[in-house]
C-alpha cells in the first residue's frame, strides 16, 4: 500500500472540500487506497481513526461523491468499495524498482568472487 497511498494523498493535498471533516475523510481514503486507487474500510472503522460520528464520515462521503473526488460502490454484505478519482499519471505513472532478492545474479556474481578469493 505504501506507494500507492502516497501518490493518492498526495493527490488528495491539492483537493478542495467543504469542511476539515471532509479533507480528513478525504486524507483516510488516500492513505488505504492500493495501486488502483481503491479502498474499503467501512464508516465506522473511518469514525474511529477520524475521531467523528459515523453519522459525519457519511456526510463527508456524500460531499466527496458529489465533488466528484470519489466514486463509492455500494457492496451488499460487505464494506463499500471507494474509488478516488485519481489521475492515470498518478495510479500507473512512476515506476518502483523492486528491491533485489537475494538469489539475484548480482549477489550470485559476488559469491562466486568471494569464493574464487577464497580459493
Amino acid at each position: 500500500m505504501g506507494c500507492m497511498s502516497n501518490a493518492a494523498i498526495n493527490w488528495c493535498r491539492e483537493k478542495r472540500c467543504p469542511n476539515p471533516t471532509t479533507k480528513l475523510v478525504l486524507v483516510m481514503l488516500a492513505n488505504y487506497a492500493d495501486e488502483r486507487g481503491q479502498c474499503y474500510p467501512s464508516e465506522k472503522h473511518l469514525a474511529e481513526i477520524c475521531c467523528i460520528a459515523e453519522r459525519s464520515v457519511r456526510r463527508s462521503i456524500a460531499n466527496l461523491a458529489e465533488a466528484g473526488l470519489i466514486t463509492v460502490q455500494r457492496r451488499k454484505g460487505l464494506t463499500n468499495l471507494y474509488q478516488l478519482a485519481l489521475p492515470t499519471q498518478a495510479t500507473y505513472g512512476r515506476k518502483v524498482r523492486p528491491f533485489l532478492a537475494a538469489n539475484t545474479l548480482h549477489t550470485k556474481r559476488a559469491a562466486r568472487s568471494l569464493n574464487d578469493i577464497a580459493g
